[in-house]
């Protein structure tokens, strides 16, 4: 009896983990994951990080459009679909929240 608990146990916690590892959240965090990843491989993150500190906080954001526009089409649908992922996220995370309380 003992084995066959154990062996039921294992195929209960095996579909546990399945579930979460293939829930909309994980997803949601794997597309994001994969999206930065895909950005810091391509560009040079620290280059793109001593301009922008050049160019003032003021023109942050005319800096950070002239950058997207220069980037490859690779970097700009990674960067579009990051931030899709990461309002995904914050959608459900303020859902999630205003239920709470």
């Amino acid at each position: 009896m003992n084995k066959v608990k154990r062996q039921v146990m294992a195929s209960v916690l095996v579909v546990y983990a399945l579930r979460k590892a293939l829930s909309a959240y994980a997803l949601k965090m794997y597309g994001l994951a994969f999206a930065v990843l895909a950005i810091i491989f391509t560009v040079s993150v620290p280059h793109v990080v001593a301009n922008l500190t050049q160019a003032g906080l003021l023109n942050t954001g005319a800096f950070l459009f002239s950058a997207f526009k220069a980037t490859t089409l690779t970097v700009q649908l990674m960067s579009v679909l990051a931030i899709i992922f990461v309002s995904l996220l914050l959608r459900d995370t303020f859902r999630t929240s205003v239920r709470l309380s």
